[in-house]
């Protein structure tokens, strides 16, 4: 099979081939990446947990106590289950999504700036003000749109699954387990879920 050749490029061709990103974006870039990675295997640990306790709601132990026997219950926590499942796949699919683009972003940028090469002779300069935020920072390097907004699934999904996960779990505390362990667990959920109540308003 014959090896295909590489084109030499012409005078009008603009060559970018050592182009990196600027210092400050390449290290967000990396924090990200190592963020999004973090996302995508808690997701699909969660979404692997979700499934092994759908499989206690369905076929729950012989002889376990019921305090609270509802149907309405019983459907919510199956319910919680199933959109916990969906939640946390869809986040670790974006996670993953966000890592293939962000591993791009120095050969997508160096194509960018050869096509801005070829209509300016003037090289676009990056700066830094104290009204530059990292999202306008990483927009104005083409995580914007769409990539955007699986940054923003990725997490909010993430945030929604692990805060479904928390009420399933408390619920089946309260149909099965006793008044005081019930009492004690959920402020300890309460507790644990700050974080995730503070990630989703700010």
């Amino acid at each position: 099979m014959p090896i295909a050749r590489q084109r030499n490029p012409s005078q009008d061709d603009v060559v970018f081939g050592d182009y990196s990103l600027p210092s400050i974006i390449g290290s967000t870039r990396d924090g990200m990446v190592s963020s999004f990675t973090a996302v995508a295997v808690v997701a699909t640990l969660l979404a692997s947990t979700e499934c092994a306790f759908l499989g206690l709601i369905k076929n729950p132990p012989d002889g376990s106590p019921l305090r609270y026997s509802g149907q309405a219950l019983q459907d919510t926590v199956t319910a919680l289950t199933y959109i916990a499942i969906f939640l946390n796949v869809g986040a670790s699919w974006s996670g993953l999504r966000m890592i293939d683009i962000l591993g791009k972003m120095p050969f997508l940028n160096a194509h960018h700036e050869a096509k801005l090469k070829k209509s300016s002779p003037d090289p676009r300069r990056f700066s830094i003000t104290s009204e530059t935020t990292i999202d306008s920072a990483m927009r104005d390097h083409g995580l914007r749109g769409w990539w955007a907004f699986m940054a923003w699934h990725s997490i909010i999904s993430l945030l929604l699954g692990s805060l479904c996960v928390v009420i399933q779990i408390s619920m089946y505390i309260w149909i099965h387990e006793a008044v005081a362990v019930s009492v004690v667990t959920t402020l300890f959920a309460f507790f644990a879920s700050i974080p995730i109540f503070f990630s989703l308003i700010t």
